[in-house]
């Protein structure tokens, strides 16, 4: 019984001894996949840090360009604005021709034009009856004023001359 006894214990202290060997080894390898997990964190963690500093850079260089745009189309607007005028005449009867001065018809300044601007206009008419009247610049624009002639005298006072200006 003695013998047996100490074959069991000799067998116990060799499995203790394999086992605390294989706990040693499963707790090194967790240790090394643990440090490996950390370092591909930390380069993942540095790659997303690097991928929003461009995505910041691409985005503030977007937002840089826009207003940019924005400022250019303004400008041109402004510019458009300041040289494009549209004004709507109401038309007497009888009338065959009508003399336009910037200044006073529009409310621009007399030096509004630094050339002589384009000028187009459009006839209508609130009754469908009525006759077609073709309006036609008279002679060239100047940077003051224009003139339009009528293909016809006007009659009835539902007619209105519609011009644009430009320079």
């Amino acid at each position: 019984m003695n013998t047996r006894v100490s074959t069991e214990e000799s067998t116990q202290a060799s499995t203790e001894v394999s086992l605390n060997t294989r706990v040693t080894a499963e707790e090194s390898t967790q240790a090394s996949t643990e440090v490996s997990l950390n370092t591909r964190v930390s380069t993942e963690e540095s790659t997303q840090a690097s991928t929003e500093v461009s995505l910041n850079t691409r985005v503030s260089t977007e937002e840089s360009t826009q207003a940019s745009t924005e400022t250019s189309l303004n400008t041109r607007l402004d510019l458009e604005e300041k040289t494009t005028q549209v004004a709507t005449f109401s038309l007497t009867s009888g009338e065959s021709s009508v003399d336009i001065n910037f200044a006073t018809d529009l409310g621009m300044s007399p030096a509004a034009f630094a050339s002589t601007p384009a000028v187009a206009g459009t006839m209508r008419c609130t009754d469908a009856t009525a006759d077609i009247i073709i309006p036609m610049l008279a002679g060239e624009a100047s940077t003051t004023g224009c003139k339009f002639v009528f293909s016809d005298s006007l009659v009835g006072g539902n007619y209105k001359l519609d011009i644009i200006v430009t320079d």
